[in-house]
């Protein structure tokens, strides 16, 4: 295995970064948790390229010791709608990206409009991870390992946008180049 992409999917379970007390019940993959988290460590211990995708960016964050708000709505309530009525290929939001940051070289962008399907997201970052995205609620977007050779997690869908950003275009081909070995 040469690169490690983390894709979307269900909810992480509470018990892996919190407690749940209070908090309304989700739908979560605890066999997926399971099984991603040794992955996860494993990948990064080696320095394999990781792209984390929307449930992706979470567990990358949760498999390096950081949490996440497990009910974005109840618990941190914003004007920004981050689980979208709009098609998937809908960029529906705003995200500012660190200038310096290794997502911006490989999407050429300081701010990217992206599409936003999600109810957890990423609360205190694990302290391997910097925060290099950010929606103008203060929500976190995406956070990247700068002292990998590639490793970068984002909450939106870049798959579904390809046609519509080249950004998302690159960063997934970037991941590819990283995977195969010409990005070290």
């Amino acid at each position: 295995m040469d690169g490690l992409l983390l894709s979307g999917g269900h909810a992480i379970a509470p018990e892996r970064y919190s407690d749940a007390e209070g908090l309304p019940p989700i739908e979560a993959d605890r066999a997926r948790d399971q099984f991603e988290i040794p992955l996860v460590r494993a990948a990064h211990r080696r320095d394999m390229p990781i792209l984390g995708i929307c449930r992706g960016v979470h567990i990358l964050n949760v498999a390096l010791g950081g949490t996440l708000w497990q009910d974005l709505p109840s618990q941190c309530p914003t004007h920004i709608e981050h689980r979208q009525k709009a098609p998937l290929q809908e960029a529906t939001h705003d995200v500012r990206i660190a200038p310096r940051s290794r997502l911006a070289r490989v999407t050429g962008r300081e701010t990217m409009s992206v599409n936003s399907f999600h109810i957890q997201a990423v609360r205190l970052v694990a302290k391997d991870l910097l925060t290099v995205g950010v929606a103008d609620d203060g929500v976190i977007e995406a956070v990247e390992d700068p002292r990998r050779a590639f490793v970068i997690g984002v909450q939106y869908h870049p798959e579904e946008m390809v046609d519509l950003c080249s950004a998302s275009a690159q960063l997934l081909c970037r991941f590819v180049v990283a995977a195969a070995g010409a990005v070290r």
